[in-house]
């Protein structure tokens, strides 16, 4: 049997952050199935077209920021899905032309959601 070596350079956190993608093609609201300090799998409604580059905002997070620009990049797309009467997409983005600060910011989010996952599993 093989073993499949991570090839992710950031841990990844299972997480639903509200987002909005904007971009030429317009705006739209979505969310963040799981993200690391490097990118982001994202639900988003299939009404509009993502471009390969497009500005992502991050909502609602805590400490300083209302919500955490980011330039990103299209990585992959699985195509369409079907949640009752909704259809959405899900995708993969990396994070482009992010700084320091704001790569340690996600990273410090994601140790604090997980050492607080931790505490209430007992």
């Amino acid at each position: 049997m093989k073993i499949l070596k991570e090839k992710r350079r950031f841990p990844r956190i299972d997480v639903e952050l509200p987002i909005f993608i904007d971009s030429t093609c317009g705006c739209t609201a979505g969310k963040t199935l799981n993200i690391s300090a490097g990118g982001a799998f994202i639900r988003c409604p299939d009404s509009m077209t993502i471009p390969e580059r497009f500005l992502l905002a991050i909502t609602n997070l805590p400490q300083v920021y209302l919500h955490l620009p980011v330039k990103a990049e299209l990585i992959w797309s699985n195509g369409y899905e079907k949640e009752g009467n909704s259809v959405f997409r899900e995708i993969g983005v990396e994070f482009k032309d992010i700084s320091d600060a704001d790569r340690e910011f996600i990273s410090a989010l994601i140790s604090c959601i997980q050492s607080r996952r931790k505490r209430f599993i007992l």
